[in-house]
């Protein structure tokens, strides 16, 4: 089949992965055109004829492929024959020039060459020997100027061509006899680069490898020259590999993940590849040598081209990666605001947009300005704006402008940062001062090729004054200047300051060698506008600077950030079952560029739908009824601090962030937020990318909750659950011994739950029962690893659930016979569960069945819709889990009795009581029908824990419990599994099988945690 590509342009940043259909096959499709057989792919046009097994050309010959091809590497075999000529023998191929710079008249060459219509280059690369098994000839790159017919081309802005694929055209100028010629596609993928390494170049590919591995793998494989550190993990140093040890081998279970290793999404294509070097050349070589599959020459010649060269591999490499649209270079829009990190010296800032030039940033907890700077907003590339796994924090980009002065607040009590008002493309900073409210709006004015930075104030009334450090006083000017003068700093550097509007309070001091703006106490509000433009000659433009509109005119909801919105058809489950899952889809592809890896869920009274995202976006979703034939999306907040939990409280919006808790208003009614009150601000802000806040919770009394993460962040606090105040004014903190506590749930009576996930102490995700003042056993430091932790509700082996999620009771009588009970999310293999808690149980424990259902990503939140009663459900897939898209709206629906459902389960010392919601066949049930088996689980430093005995604590292997009989209760809708060798074990599994009188038949596992008895 030939490789046809439609009219496109190909543009560097767009990754061909859904355009070459070839990128999935190592060495691509090869295309024969000719091969001793008569040609039936190429048109012999001029001088040439197919005789015996031979294409021969006498004089200049002409041959043209019927098909048209763009992107491709040639393979022609040929030699020239007849007299020798004094001139060279030349080949011309789509009539780019190639010269064989060590060719012999007579003897047969195979000639390499790779076309590309991408930039209007071309590269060639020729063999001169057949039997050598090494290129002596070089690359070339041809540029424009040296393409021949280049009018034939359309070239667009970015330098790409564009055009329909075109016929392979090759002609020589003397007598030629060809016996091969092929094409393949070049791979935008294309290993050959890196596994022809030798030398220094291969042992520095590898060491970058090892700083890889070390960040992403070794928490579960280990070093590498010892055990893996996960019992279900391979040690490199130890073990088989299960899906092949070869280099490439290695590269696809990195880049497609196999059976409980997760695909590396958080690497690109080279780091990949620098991992599997790594492995191989340095792991497998020193340490498990049976392992080791060298790379040879032959092997490196099946294998493709690259469609990009070097450099342009680099280029792409630093460009920001987008897996939703398969894209690089697309900026992600978050607003005129972004509250983020500003580098590692400022983990609680807010960036602002001021211009297409320009941007500020300030520190949120003392309401500085950062700074002012030029040419870049900030550095996100390896931030998880654009990254899957990040490997970074968001950090300052542009340059700093230092011929403005400074901002800084002085000799002041703490301030309060309470929000920040959006008013089209203008930002409003609300804090206090001193007791005193204000308003302060940073905006740029540019003219005659001169700018000016200004700071548009309300300040409030207030019994103290305010002073504001603006620059050092560096000159002899008087210490008291009106407010209005234009002050001019000293040294080399010089820039003109003024303020502008209600003058009459300010004044100009010198305060410890710095001059500063102090604004006298007042009964009344002041507004004015402080202006700085760099220079000594920016006094004409300062002075033509005006005071703007009042702040309080722009703080009442404006026009749109997002006015497009996006309609999906809902797709609605047709399943005969009781339970069924409907799919509700995402605008992925969305104009905004917004990436949906959805964190949160709740809703309204009226049923509107609020999702909240990784990167800090908040959608709403209306049109939510049962059919779903046309549900919309809608921008409702951005820029927000990373947002994983979400509540609406009175119609207003609440959402946990890095930074704390935001309560969210639309001013205006227009369907997005415009102001964002800083609602409540957490005592402890991590510098690691890891360090989430999770989930949000409100109970009874109007308080809420959520939970930090324990281990890979740098807050003192070991991990845990804050209890902030109904007001947000005050917190405590709650409960700790948190490791990675992605979800809560809330019960009646105020119980609240949390699901913990495994790791350096924690042998395996678990659902606990949260009590203030407990500890719960993710320790982060040696003091705390051999306290004794609280009893998790129940214990979840890897395979039913490797990353929890959130819990959320049900208490909806409209969702069937799992109304009043819990449900717990799986983020790691995208499932849903009901929880069957014994309440009559002395340790309070617990059993899960997970739902039929594989959802489209990690589920980690949940909530009830009150205009239907049926449980909706998102979440995002982050790095270790195993499904296919950033993010899912889906909703688990009641549809009737269809089938028999479990509905709770019981302990007592020697059987375990399964109960259903239909009456069982009894007649046809034995002891057959049920196998059960018990392991424990090792509390270590080793991440997670192998399965240990419960008969035999250390033994590693499962106990099983022989079935001696099972009852059948009076009500005929329980039965009881009589174990006579059953004992407390950690992880308690049975397979069951039970007929129904119904005629139905129910085959499912169920997992449950047995304490000991007090």
């Amino acid at each position: 089949m030939a490789i046809k590509l439609p009219k496109s342009a190909f543009r560097l940043g767009l990754a061909l992965l859904g355009l070459l259909s070839i990128h999935t096959q190592l060495s691509g499709k090869e295309v024969v055109l000719f091969d001793g057989k008569k040609p039936t792919q190429l048109n012999l046009v001029k001088n040439c004829r197919f005789e015996n097994t031979l294409l021969i050309g006498k004089g200049r010959s002409t041959y043209q492929s019927i098909e048209s091809y763009t992107n491709f590497e040639i393979r022609l075999k040929f030699r020239h024959t007849g007299q020798p000529k004094p001139k060279r023998p030349r080949v011309f191929i789509n009539r780019t020039h190639v010269k064989l710079a060590n060719a012999k008249h007579g003897e047969w060459q195979e000639l390499h060459a790779t076309f590309r219509k991408m930039p209007g280059e071309q590269s060639v690369l020729h063999q001169p020997a057949l039997n050598d098994s090494k290129y002596t000839g070089d690359v070339k790159r041809f540029s424009e100027e040296n393409i021949k017919a280049l009018d034939e081309y359309e070239i667009d802005a970015h330098g790409w061509v564009v055009g329909d694929a075109q016929p392979l055209v090759i002609v020589s100028d003397q007598d030629i006899e060809i016996a091969r010629l092929s094409i393949r596609p070049l791979d935008p993928l294309s290993p050959r680069k890196y596994l022809s390494q030798q030398g220094e170049a291969l042992a520095d590919f590898a060491l970058q490898g090892k700083k890889i591995y070390s960040n992403n793998c070794a928490s579960c494989h280990g070093d590498g020259t010892g055990p893996a550190l996960s019992p279900v993990m391979r040690s490199f140093a130890l073990d088989p590999m299960q899906n092949g040890s070869d280099r490439m081998s290695l590269y696809n279970t990195l880049t497609h993940g196999y059976k409980l290793m997760a695909a590396a999404r958080q690497l690109n294509d080279t780091q990949r590849h620098q991992v599997a070097a790594y492995l191989s050349e340095v792991l497998f070589k020193e340490h498990n040598p049976s392992q080791y599959k060298p790379i040879t020459a032959k092997y490196i010649e099946t294998l493709p081209f690259p469609l990009y060269t070097a450099s342009e591999q680099f280029s792409r490499a630093n460009k920001p990666e987008d897996q939703r649209l398969q894209e690089n270079g697309r900026f992600r829009k978050h607003g005129p605001v972004l509250v983020d990190h500003y580098g590692e010296d400022y983990r609680n800032a807010i960036n602002i947009i001021l211009d297409d030039e320009y941007a500020t940033s300030y520190d949120l907890y003392t309401m500085n300005q950062i700074d002012v700077r030029s040419g870049g907003f900030l550095n996100k590339l390896s931030s998880q704006h654009y990254k899957p796994r990040p490997s970074s924090i968001t950090l300052p980009a542009g340059k700093p402008i230092q011929t403005i002065g400074n901002w800084k607040w002085l000799n002041h009590e703490q301030p309060r940062h309470q929000g920040h008002y959006i008013n089209g493309n203008q930002a409003i900073l609300s804090y206090q001062i001193n007791k005193r409210d204000i308003l302060e709006m940073p905006t740029v004015e540019r003219k005659d090729k001169k700018t000016a930075f200004l700071q548009q104030l309300k300040i409030g009334p207030g019994s103290q004054a305010l002073q504001i450090a603006i620059a050092p006083q560096t000159v002899d000017t008087p210490s008291n200047l009106p407010a209005d003068a234009q002050v001019i700093s000293a040294s080399d550097r010089h820039f003109t300051v003024k303020a502008i509007g209600q003058t009459s309070a300010l004044s100009w001091v010198v305060i410890k060698g710095q001059r500063c703006l102090n604004i006298a106490a007042s009964d009344s509000p002041i507004e004015f506008t402080i202006a700085r433009a760099p220079g000594k000659d920016a006094l004409a433009l300062i002075d033509s600077l005006k005071q703007g509109a009042p702040l309080d005119a722009l703080i009442e909801g404006g026009q749109r950030n997002w006015p497009k919105t996006f309609t999906v058809q809902g797709k609605r489950s047709s399943e005969k079952s009781s339970y069924v899952m409907d799919t509700i889809p995402l605008p992925f592809d969305n104009d905004y560029n917004l990436w949906l890896r959805t964190t949160g869920v709740d809703f309204d009274q009226a049923g509107n739908a609020y999702i909240t995202t990784y990167g800090g976006d908040v959608w709403k979703v209306s049109g939510i009824d049962t059919e779903l034939k046309e549900v919309t999306w809608s921008v409702y907040a951005s820029g927000l601090y990373e947002t994983f939990g979400i509540k609406v409280v009175d119609g207003l919006v609440y959402v946990t962030t890095h930074n704390g808790i935001v309560r969210l208003h639309d001013l205006n009614a227009d369907g997005e937020a415009d102001y964002y009150e800083q609602f409540f601000t957490d005592p402890e802000i991590s510098n690691h990318w890891h360090g989430y806040n999770f989930d949000l919770i409100r109970d009874s009394k109007g308080s809420f909750y959520y939970a930090k993460n324990g281990q890979f962040t740098d807050i003192k606090m070991e991990g845990g659950a804050l209890k902030v105040a109904p007001d947000g004014r005050s917190y405590t903190v709650f409960a700790t011994g948190f490791r990675t506590p992605n979800g809560m749930g809330l019960l009646p009576g105020d119980r609240i739950t949390y699901g913990e996930n495994q790791g350096q102490y924690v042998p395996a995700g678990k659902i606990s029962f949260v009590e203030q003042g407990k500890w719960y056993g993710g320790a982060v430091n040696s003091s705390a690893k051999d306290r004794v932790p609280e009893l998790p509700l129940i214990w979840l082996p890897q395979d039913v659930d490797n990353s929890c999620g959130a819990q959320l009771w049900i208490d909806d009588s409209r969702f069937g016979p799992y109304a009043n009970q819990l449900m717990h999310t799986g983020c790691g293999n995208g499932t849903a569960m009901m929880v069957f808690i014994d309440e009559q149980a002395p340790t309070p424990q617990a059993a899960v069945q997970p739902f039929p259902f594989k959802f489209e990503s990690g589920v980690m939140r949940l909530a009830i819709n009150p205009t239907d009663g049926q449980v909706y459900l998102t979440g995002t897939r982050g790095w270790g889990v195993d499904v296919q898209k950033d993010g899912c709206l889906q909703r688990i629906r009641y549809c009737g009795a269809v089938e028999p459902l479990l509905v709770e389960v019981s302990t007592n010392k020697d059987s375990i009581t399964l109960h259903f919601d239909s009456a069982i066949n009894a007649a046809a049930l034995n002891a057959a029908a049920f196998k059960v088996s018990a392991w424990n689980y090792k509390r270590t430093s080793a991440y997670g824990s192998k399965d240990y005995k419960p008969s035999a604590p250390e033994q590693i292997g499962r106990d099983t419990w022989a079935v001696s009989d099972v009852e059948v209760s009076q009500s005929g809708t329980a039965v009881s599994i009589k174990l006579p060798e059953m004992m407390p074990a950690h992880q308690v599994k049975v397979e069951y099988a039970i007929p129904f009188k119904s005629g139905a038949a129910l085959k499912k596992t169920v997992h449950l945690t047995i304490h000991p008895l007090p």
